[in-house]
Formats: C-alpha cells, sequence, structure tokens
C-alpha cells in the first residue's frame, strides 16, 4: 500500500474541512444559537475524525471527537454556546490545522502542553464559562505567525469550462482559416505555431477537470475498509487501470453507485474469513475495480472474489414475485437472469445494516448510471465472484499512449494495450504473418527500408466484437504492428472523433499531446478485423 499517497490525501481533505470550519465558525460567533450551523460544524468534525481513525492518526481523531461531543450539546440544546466555548472551538480548530500540518506528530513540548490543555478543557462541560485554556497565568510571547508560500488556489469549476469553451472555440476557427499562397509561407509557419501553442493550452485547461480514477477510488478505500470491519470481514481493494483519468463532474455522479455498487460485494458476496478458509480461499477477500478507456466510453468493473450471487435467492423470487414456472426461469438468458437484481422490488439481504437493506437497491444504481446515459450489466460464477460493469460516455478523457510515426504519420495506441515492443535489426527480415503492417494501410512509400519496430499487443486488447476470429486461425493468436519510430509513452487527452473520420472504422479517438500535436488513437479491434478478412 502506497500509505504516502494516503497521507497526501488525507492531509488534502482535512485541510478542505478545516478551510470550511474556519467559515462556519465565524457564522457561529455571529449566530451562537443557530442549531443549522452546529449541525453543519458536527458533520465537518465527524468526517475528520472519520478519516483519523482509518488513519490510524490517534491525536487528531482524540480531538475532533472531543470537539464533535460539544456540537453536539449545541445542536441538542444541551448546553449554551457562550463565547468562552465559542473561543475554545477556535482554539480547537487551529490545534486540528496544527496536527494535521504535523501528520499528527507533537514533537515539540509546547504543542504537547497546549493539546493537553484544550483536551482538558473539551473534557468538561461545555457551559462552564472557563477562561480560554490557552492563556497561562504568565506572560508570553505570541507564536510566530507562519507564512507559507502560496501554492494552490481555488478556482471555480465553471470558470474552468468557461476558459476551455474559449479556447475550444479558437481550435475551431482552425478550420475557417483560408488557403495561405506559398509566398505567405512565413505567416502560415507563424499560424502553425500559433494554433500548436493554443492546442497545448487546451490539453493543460482540460488536465484542471479531470482526476485519475486510483484517486477518486483512494478518496473512499478507508471508508470502504472500515465498513467491511463492521461487519467481521477483511477486504483488499485494488485499482488496475488506475492512471486512466476521467472528468471530475462525471466522477462524482458515479460516487454514490460505486460506492454502494462495492458494499453490495462485501455484503453479499465476500464471505467471512473462517468461511474462506473452510473453501480454500485466502482470508482477506479481495475487490478489484478495472477501469478501461474503449473509444468514446469510459468502462468500470467491480469484481469481488466472492460466492457469487445468490442464484436461489432471483429463482424464489421470480417464483414468488414475478409468478415464473421452473420452466421459464430455466429459459432465460444469464443477463436477463441477472438483470433480475435490478427490479426495485429484489433485496436478498437479510439484516438490516450500515451496508444494506436500507431500501437503496441496485435499482437505484442502474437508474443513476442510466441517468449518465451508461449502461450497467452484470455476471456472476457461483463461488469465483460477480462482476458489475458500468459503460458511459465520457466527453473528455486523459490516457497513457504510445506515440509513433508511420511516414509521416503520428498515430497511438493505448499503452493498456501493449504486451511489449521489438527491434527490427535485420533489414531484410520479414514481419510474421499475424504482424499487421500499416504502411500498408497508409499507403506509405514501401521503397523504404522494413518498418523498425513491432508492437505487440495483448491477447485481449483486439478481441472482435463485431464477429468470432475465423476457424482457420488459432483461438489465441498474437498479432502486432510494425511502425516506422517511436515517440514514448506520452499522456493524451481523447477527443471524440468527427462523423467524417467516423467512418474510417480504424480510429477510436483523436489524441491532443501536451505539445498540442494532434495524435489519432488507432481502434485496435478494427483494424484486425481487416487484418483477418485479408
Amino acid at each position: 500500500m502506497d500509505l504516502e499517497k494516503y497521507r497526501k490525501i488525507f492531509t488534502q481533505e482535512s485541510g478542505k474541512y478545516l478551510d470550511q470550519i474556519d467559515q462556519v465558525l465565524i457564522q457561529i460567533d455571529n449566530h451562537p444559537s443557530d442549531i443549522g450551523l452546529w449541525s453543519d460544524l458536527h458533520g465537518k468534525m465527524h468526517s475528520i475524525k472519520g478519516m483519523a481513525s482509518a488513519m490510524s492518526k490517534t491525536n487528531i481523531a482524540q480531538l475532533s471527537h472531543a470537539m464533535e461531543s460539544w456540537c453536539l450539546a449545541f445542536q441538542n440544546n444541551a448546553a449554551t454556546a457562550g463565547p468562552s466555548a465559542i473561543q475554545m472551538m477556535f482554539d480547537g480548530a487551529g490545534m486540528l490545522k496544527s496536527l494535521v500540518d504535523q501528520i499528527d506528530n507533537m514533537d515539540s513540548r509546547e504543542l504537547q502542553e497546549r493539546y493537553r490543555r484544550i483536551m482538558e478543557r473539551l473534557s468538561q462541560d461545555p457551559s462552564t464559562n472557563a477562561a480560554s485554556v490557552l492563556q497561562k497565568t504568565t506572560t508570553v510571547e505570541p507564536d510566530t505567525v507562519r507564512m507559507d508560500p502560496i501554492d494552490q488556489v481555488r478556482i471555480p469549476y465553471a470558470q474552468i469550462e468557461e476558459l476551455l469553451g474559449y479556447s475550444r472555440e479558437i481550435l475551431m476557427l482552425e478550420t475557417t482559416l483560408p488557403p495561405i499562397p506559398k509566398e505567405y509561407a512565413s505567416v502560415k509557419g507563424w499560424i502553425d505555431h500559433y494554433m500548436s501553442m493554443i492546442k497545448g493550452l487546451y490539453f493543460r485547461l482540460a488536465q484542471l477537470r479531470l482526476m485519475s480514477i486510483e484517486d477518486f477510488v483512494a478518496i473512499y478505500s478507508s471508508t470502504i475498509h472500515q465498513q467491511a470491519r463492521s461487519l467481521g470481514k477483511r477486504v483488499s481493494l485494488e485499482v488496475t487501470g488506475g492512471n486512466i483519468r476521467a472528468d471530475i463532474a462525471l466522477l462524482e455522479r458515479l460516487r454514490e453507485p460505486l460506492i454502494h455498487i462495492i458494499r453490495n460485494s462485501i455484503a453479499h458476496g465476500i464471505e467471512m474469513p473462517e468461511e474462506r478458509l473452510r473453501l480454500g480461499k485466502p482470508e482477506k477477500g479481495r475487490i478489484v475495480i478495472e477501469a478501461e478507456s474503449d473509444k468514446e466510453s469510459l468502462i468500470i468493473r467491480v469484481h469481488d472474489d466472492g460466492s457469487g450471487i445468490d442464484r436461489d435467492a432471483i429463482i424464489q423470487h421470480l417464483q414468488i414475485k414475478c409468478r415464473m414456472s421452473p420452466e421459464e426461469i430455466v429459459d432465460m438468458t444469464e443477463k436477463i437472469f441477472y438483470d433480475t437484481i435490478l427490479s426495485n422490488e429484489y433485496s436478498s439481504s437479510k439484516t438490516v445494516n450500515e451496508m444494506s437493506g436500507r431500501g437503496i437497491g441496485m435499482n437505484v444504481v442502474a437508474q443513476a448510471v442510466e441517468y449518465l446515459s451508461g449502461k450497467l450489466s452484470i455476471a456472476s460464477v457461483p463461488q469465483k465472484g460477480a462482476t458489475v460493469t458500468i459503460q458511459l460516455p465520457v466527453s473528455l478523457s486523459v490516457i497513457y499512449a504510445v506515440v509513433f510515426k508511420v511516414g509521416p504519420f503520428l498515430l497511438a495506441v493505448p499503452t493498456s494495450a501493449l504486451e511489449s515492443v521489438a527491434h527490427q535489426t535485420e533489414k531484410t527480415c520479414a514481419l510474421p504473418e499475424s504482424c499487421l503492417n500499416l504502411r500498408e494501410l497508409f499507403c506509405v512509400n514501401q521503397s523504404l527500408d522494413e518498418p523498425k519496430h513491432i508492437l505487440n499487443l495483448r491477447s485481449e486488447s483486439h478481441k472482435i466484437k463485431t464477429q468470432p476470429i475465423p476457424s482457420v486461425l488459432p483461438e489465441v493468436i498474437s498479432l502486432s504492428l510494425a511502425v516506422d519510430s517511436i515517440i514514448g509513452n506520452r499522456p493524451i487527452m481523447i477527443l471524440h472523433v468527427s462523423e467524417l473520420i467516423a467512418r474510417t472504422r480504424i480510429y477510436s479517438g483523436i489524441g491532443i499531446m501536451e505539445n498540442g500535436d494532434i495524435s489519432p488513437l488507432l481502434d485496435i479491434p478494427a483494424l484486425f478485423e481487416t487484418l483477418l478478412k485479408q
């Protein structure tokens, strides 16, 4: 586990909450009897306590719990918030900031004494009219104000959208430029350089509204582990394809459905540790979140290695609720059978707890995905686990791709689709039969030397969806691409292909590199449909 990454996320999220707490306390200072403000403060303190507990930051957790208790007393009118109590909350918030900055460490005696006095006061009745615990009987020099350099600013999401809109309009103006005569070649060179800079600017602006799948999942991983422990289960949460970045607005709407799917995996799929050991499985259950960029879609799969979906519960539901006969159930396809889970009347939970049984079923998840114009599918194998797949259309995403050249053309394939890269040392060496020479496809002069590089593709990357592989070919074949030169592994922003380009059926998107260069992303399955037809 990359603890440093989680510490960074904890610091960032706690810092956001503490900034909000400062603003709420200022409002409370003006309206101390406002129950809604105390409720808001209580919720933020609870969030910090939860994150600190998950990260084993004991000092932060204890202090936020003590402050949370005071908030609850004021919220329930069990105590009156006087000036001394409000000052105490300000003092506590300041102490929390110091602890978060120090990652819960208290190296100095001064900090330890300050923490002790605050905790001592918070252990008392909040209505007690005591002076601020930070007031000492002896005169002390005021703390030196630490001025950290400004390395981050907050930008409203709407402003990012506005800037992206302006830069997109400038990019579109390129298509309206009239032909430039040869005698004005220097002007054309200046325009090309200008447009390249605009494309680079657009790429960097787009980065501001993107978040990696790995960081998105990491924010909620502690909560998931904590909920698993509450059921007496042990779970490891893994992410593959985590470097794929997607629009923050899309991920935010996906948050609740994804968390509920994972909760279902824990509550209904992953067995208790003793049962897993009896079945010959590892004691700790495994949940894998797999992200994939496929043409203009973001695909997220949540797979667990639990017991799979309870088929008997589905059959019982179909017989009792839907009045279906055993013969009718047997005739159902696997997809239709498992889609029964998406019914708003279906629930396999036998107990009501924080994980399930609260009236929020998979039908709500399906509706949320459908609201995003996406699709949801379910698959399951008894004693092997279940997989829930979400496919969503995306308007913007960034992936890593291997960029290469074929003649004058700059092209790319997803890095995740590559198995290895080989270098052709012999000029006369013939290409393998399963290798697609991209020179032929793009009509590049064949009199040149043979392509120097071979991109070997993963077997799953070129699965053909429209038709099965002909029986004359082996079931598992190693396919590859022959290219001239490799630029490198680069992050590229994927945009939709236009209707005209889509008709070629070989591009899954148009990529913009950091330097503004355009690099179309090849559609691997479509390319090899062409190869297998030859």
